[in-house]
Order: C-alpha cells, then sequence, then structure tokens
C-alpha cells in the first residue's frame, strides 16, 4: 500500500513538472516575439534623411526654375528649395567666369539661335552687331531685312532673361517684343521687317535659322562652346549630391541641341547624265561632275538623288538634242562619289531602253546597297513607300510620276516608275503619320520652265500636304520654283537641275539642293542651298549676288502663293 502511495506521489510530481515545464516553454517563446515587434517599431520612427537643400539664383530663366521644382515636388525627401543662399547646400547660378571652377560643374547649357522670316535673303548675322543693337545701335541689323529697315526684335521673357545674363540689361530705345514662341512664329510668316532669337528646341520650319559669325548651328562637327550664343548655368556643392540631382533633373529636362537626335536630309533635282553632261564626264573624269558639291551632299546623314536614266551596258554618249536617254554602268561612280544614299525613280526616261534596262537598273542599285523608291520590277514595289530610321527620326520617302509617258509606269507584271495614285498615296500617307514617320513626297510632274508653279502643281502637291506629308517636293522642274507652307507641310515646286546639261538660259542652270533639318521625329527647319551649273556639268555654289537674285524670284513666287491662298 505504501508503495502503491510512493507511486502516485512520485507521478504527480512528475505530471507537475511536466506542466510548468511547458509553461516555460511558452513564456520563453513570448518575450521573443514582443521583442521583434519592438525592433521593427524602432526602426520605423528611425528620423529620415534631411532633404538637400538647393538654391536658384533669381536671375536663372523661369523654364529652368520650372524643372528644378518638379525635381522638388517629385521627391521631396531628397530635395528642397531655399531661399538663403547661406543654407544651401546646392547652389544654382549663371557664371560668366568661375575662378574657383572645381567646385562647379554644369547643370545645363542652353543653346539659343538667331532667326528672320522665312522669306528673308540676309544668311548670316554677326555677333558684335548684336551687342550693338543690344547697347542702343539699333541700325547695326538694318541688313537683316530685306528693305533695309531696323528690325524688331521679338523673344520671349525666358530668353530676355538669358540675353540679359549675357549681355547685361539691354538699352532703353532698341525695339523689344515680348511675345510667346507661338505668338513669334504667327508674327513672322506676315511681318518681314522682325528677328528673334530663340532656344533651339523650339525651330520651327517657318523662320529661317541664320549663321552667326558663319557658324552653322546645325554643323555635327561644331565645337558648341565656341558659338557665342551658347550659355552655361551652373551648380556648385558636394559631388554626391550634385550627381544626385542631375540624374533626377534629366527627367524632366532634355538636353539643348542634341545631336544624337539630328537627321539632316539633303534633296536634289534633276540629274541625267547623258547627252553634254555625259560627254564632259568622259573627257574630264566621271567624277567631274561633283567637284565642287561633294562634299555639301556628303554632309548630311541622308542624300537624295533623283536619278531619271537607265543604266545600259555600252550606252552611246551622245550630244544631240535626242530625247532617248541612258548612262553607262561606270557613271554610277559619281552618285557614289556624292554621297547618294536613296535613289527616286519616277523620272520620265526610265523604260527609254524597255523593261530589261530598267532591271538591270535596279540590279545595280540592290549590288551598290542603294535603297530607292517610286519605282521598281513592278507596280506594288514602285508604289511601296520607303521607310529609313535615322538618329530616332522616322523618315518615310514615297513619290510617283504624274507626267508619263505611258509607257514609263509600272504595272502588275512590268518594271518602270510610280504612276500617280491619289487615292493611294494620300491613304498611304496618313497610315505613315499614324506610325510615327516623317513623310517626304515627291513628284516628277510637269516640266515647267518659270519659277511659279502651274495650277494643276499647286492642286497636287497641296493635295499632300493637306493629307499630312511633312515635306513634297518636284523633283521634275529643270528651273527652281515656288516654295510655300501648307496646313504645316513644307513644298518645294522645284528644285531645278543637279547633273544635266542645260545651259540655255539663267534658270535652268540655278538650282537649289533642299537641306531639310529633322529633330526628336520633327521637321524643324530647311536650308535652301543654291547653285549654279557651269559647263553643262557642274553645278558649284552661288556667290552673294547670284544667291540674292534667285532668292527674290524664288520668294516672289512664293508672296504670289499666300495671294492665291488668302483668296481661297
Amino acid at each position: 500500500m505504501r508503495t502503491l502511495k510512493f507511486i502516485s506521489v512520485f507521478l504527480f510530481i512528475l505530471i507537475l513538472l511536466m506542466v510548468f515545464g511547458c509553461q516555460k516553454e511558452v513564456i520563453i517563446e513570448v518575450p521573443e516575439e514582443k521583442s521583434e515587434e519592438t525592433s521593427e517599431k524602432l526602426s520605423e520612427t528611425k528620423p529620415s534623411p534631411t532633404p538637400i537643400s538647393i538654391y536658384v539664383d533669381e536671375d536663372t530663366p523661369l523654364f529652368l526654375k520650372q524643372a528644378f521644382k518638379k525635381v522638388v515636388d517629385a521627391q521631396p525627401n531628397n530635395f528642397s528649395l531655399t531661399s538663403k543662399i547661406d543654407n544651401a547646400e546646392l547652389k544654382i547660378s549663371v557664371k560668366k567666369e568661375i575662378e574657383d571652377i572645381e567646385f562647379y560643374t554644369e547643370i545645363y547649357t542652353q543653346i539659343l539661335v538667331p532667326v528672320v522670316p522665312f522669306f528673308t535673303y540676309a544668311d548670316n548675322i554677326n555677333w558684335n552687331d548684336i551687342k550693338l543693337y543690344w547697347q542702343g545701335e539699333t541700325g547695326a541689323l538694318d541688313y537683316l531685312t530685306n528693305n533695309k529697315s531696323t528690325p524688331t526684335l521679338l523673344i520671349s521673357n525666358d530668353t530676355l532673361t538669358s540675353l540679359t545674363n549675357l549681355l547685361g540689361p539691354p538699352a532703353e530705345n532698341i525695339l523689344i517684343n515680348i511675345l510667346s514662341i507661338k505668338e513669334i512664329l504667327e508674327l513672322s510668316w506676315k511681318d518681314q521687317n522682325i528677328w528673334s532669337i530663340i532656344p533651339f528646341e523650339e525651330l520651327n520650319k517657318r523662320l529661317k535659322v541664320l549663321k552667326l559669325d558663319n557658324i552653322d548651328i546645325f554643323d555635327k562637327k561644331l565645337d558648341i562652346s565656341s558659338y557665342p550664343l551658347t550659355i552655361n548655368y551652373w551648380i556648385s556643392g558636394e559631388e554626391e549630391g550634385i550627381e544626385k540631382f542631375k540624374i533626377a533633373l534629366s527627367n524632366y529636362l532634355d538636353k539643348s541641341r542634341d545631336i544624337d537626335n539630328l537627321t539632316i536630309i539633303n534633296m536634289t533635282g534633276v540629274t541625267a547624265m547623258v547627252r553634254g553632261t555625259a560627254n564632259r564626264m568622259e573627257k574630264k573624269g566621271i567624277l567631274y561632275p561633283g567637284e565642287k558639291i561633294a562634299e555639301i551632299l556628303k554632309n548630311a546623314d541622308l542624300t537624295h538623288i533623283s536619278n531619271e536614266v537607265p543604266f545600259v551596258k555600252d550606252c552611246p554618249v551622245k550630244v544631240s538634242k535626242e530625247l532617248v536617254f541612258c548612262s553607262k554602268p561606270e557613271y554610277m561612280e559619281l552618285l557614289k562619289d556624292v554621297g547618294v544614299d536613296i535613289i527616286e525613280l519616277t523620272g520620265n526616261h526610265m523604260n527609254d531602253y524597255g523593261h530589261e534596262a530598267m532591271l538591270y537598273t535596279l540590279s545595280l542599285y540592290e549590288k551598290e546597297k542603294i535603297p530607292y523608291y517610286a519605282g521598281g520590277k513592278n507596280r506594288e514595289e514602285a508604289q511601296f513607300p520607303l521607310l529609313i530610321e535615322s538618329n530616332g527620326n522616322k523618315i518615310a520617302f514615297i513619290g510617283c510620276n504624274y507626267w508619263g509617258p505611258a509607257y514609263v509606269w509600272a504595272t502588275d507584271e512590268n518594271p518602270g516608275a510610280a504612276k500617280c495614285d491619289y487615292e493611294y498615296m494620300c491613304s498611304e500617307i496618313e497610315r505613315l503619320k499614324k506610325d510615327g514617320y516623317n513623310v517626304i513626297v515627291t513628284f516628277q510632274h510637269v516640266e515647267y520652265y518659270d519659277y511659279n508653279p502651274t495650277d494643276q502643281q499647286i492642286i497636287d502637291f497641296r493635295k499632300m500636304a493637306d493629307s499630312g506629308a511633312d515635306i513634297v517636293s518636284g523633283s521634275q522642274s529643270h528651273h527652281p520654283m515656288a516654295v510655300e507652307i501648307n496646313n504645316d507641310g513644307f513644298i518645294n515646286y522645284g528644285l531645278g537641275n543637279l547633273f544635266f546639261d542645260q545651259m540655255f538660259n539663267l534658270g535652268v542652270r540655278q538650282g537649289i539642293i533642299a537641306q531639310h533639318i529633322f529633330y526628336k521625329g520633327k521637321h524643324i527647319n530647311t536650308k535652301l542651298i543654291t547653285t549654279m551649273l557651269e559647263d553643262y556639268s557642274q553645278p558649284r555654289l552661288t556667290d552673294y549676288e547670284e544667291r540674292q537674285q534667285l532668292l527674290k524670284s524664288i520668294f516672289s513666287a512664293s508672296k504670289k502663293l499666300e495671294k492665291i491662298s488668302s483668296q481661297e
């Protein structure tokens, strides 16, 4: 009995130990859970880092101030603005001469560009004359206007701030109108006695960009630090904070004049290496016609040539007025030497030697990897647009032959030039625009020896612009013709001859290389490079008087188009 009692007591004690042992384990685990929660709460209540304080000089243009504010608003924990320079960790200002340059770095470089209305004869402006004008000598820039009157300066508030930073306050007597960019564009098409200075990114096809001390702002080899209208804005402070702010700012402020987004296209008129031109190539060398303009043509991202003639083996060189044309295959070397990138095939003579010659010509272009458009092995290929991407800009070329003759037009079975089908072309233009392309339309239209286009040209060219074409260009004309902007499309009614032997009057010797500028997906400007044909084959740049005469003739015809538009 005592043994049984002993066993009962022992079992009771054992059960108590087990119960308390389990409770002990629970007690140990509970504090661990509380400890983790406490740790989390402590980490949550840690103070966040103090935002980097930034002082912006009051003379900074508004567009920069707005960009800086966007950064601060987006990252309030990282950055803050202060009006007290002594409290700022980063300081932003304009510095013309910085002695302690090691403490500074550029935060933004603004590029300003002098411009005038498109139909202005002047091509260059002198930096010293700009400074004289700013100081009150308004007559210093009389040469900018076609009638030599004193021009009025149109600028935005931001540009006024920038110029004041660069040149000091303007004299009280100079004529300045403070306008928005939109208002400047509207006035520039109506008033010829004005000039302006605008940011590079605001350039527009309605304006003529002036060289500054003969410096071309579109020259990709330009050392921008040598350009007088370059304004640097600087930031000082600790390097880590500066880099952090610059990275954040890149989301709200694009680089000014980013040449990686710039595309330059040279468009040319008639090329037909036949008759007198072929004769000179035989006597003076195949490259002779391009010797004086090759560098200009090559100095572009894309160079277009409308070669109207097929290549034929053993093609005879004739100097007669016969209108059945061919070129020797060796003449391809001239096109390559001037840097051709794109061949247009709308020419009237593409089937002069039959379909086999046309197919042979296409095979030569394919062998040289030179893309072509507006002509092909059949109708479908001839009509299909040529699509190119260059420096981020999407460009589409599409063209057609209006004039014929009928045998030159491609069919479902035979090669040739694309016949004009306006319903198809308008729908293609609209489709290409929706796909983000800048559309260039070229015509082989009526050959008309005048600066003024025909009524039918006006109707057809404007139809393409109304459909959304960015540029409409007449490749048919042996004579330079008027230009206009219609529905935001730039129209060249005719460019004249490039390599062709016509010398019988001034108009057929004159020519234009239209240099179209595209930037960040938009056509922003066009330069008219003027040429004069010599020796039945060789174009050269015009001299000053020749250029003035040609521009006056073109612009006079262009003004007539404005009157026609206003009466419609």
